[in-house]
């Protein structure tokens, strides 16, 4: 299984990834990849994740699309998010997804430019 990211979700360290809840609602599945630990609520969950993980792993690591777009990263809120391309987009907090999505497509190719730049400087640290 690849995920795109060497860096962990961000703000994805107590929900599940499909539905996005709470980690108190009895996470019965962990998966690791890549530095990333996804929680699920059900093995159903973690199943589904594991058939598809594209489909629900959230783009530029987790950390807020708006902030990649800049250049660089920030935490995220789980009730900040978008489905842009069939992919999860998380942002800092419902402002800025509100000023994302003034031009959604401009800010995701500018993240995605971006993106490559900001692992390789994480990378770096290490």
């Amino acid at each position: 299984m690849s995920i795109k990211t060497v860096l962990p979700p961000a703000g994805l360290r107590s929900c599940d990834v499909l539905y996005r809840w709470p980690a108190g609602k009895r996470l019965t599945g962990v998966l690791r990849e890549l530095c990333a630990t996804y929680y699920f609520i059900s093995a159903e969950h973690k199943a589904q994740f594991e058939k598809e993980p594209g489909n629900y792993a959230p783009l530029f690591g987790g950390y807020c699309a708006f902030a990649v777009s800049r250049g660089a990263t920030a935490p995220i809120s789980v009730d900040a998010f978008q489905i842009l391309h069939g992919q999860l987009v998380l942002q800092k907090n419902k402002d800025i997804l509100k000023r994302w999505q003034k031009d959604s497509e401009s800010n995701f190719q500018k993240a995605e430019a971006n993106w490559p730049r900001i692992v390789q400087k994480n990378a770096e640290k290490k």
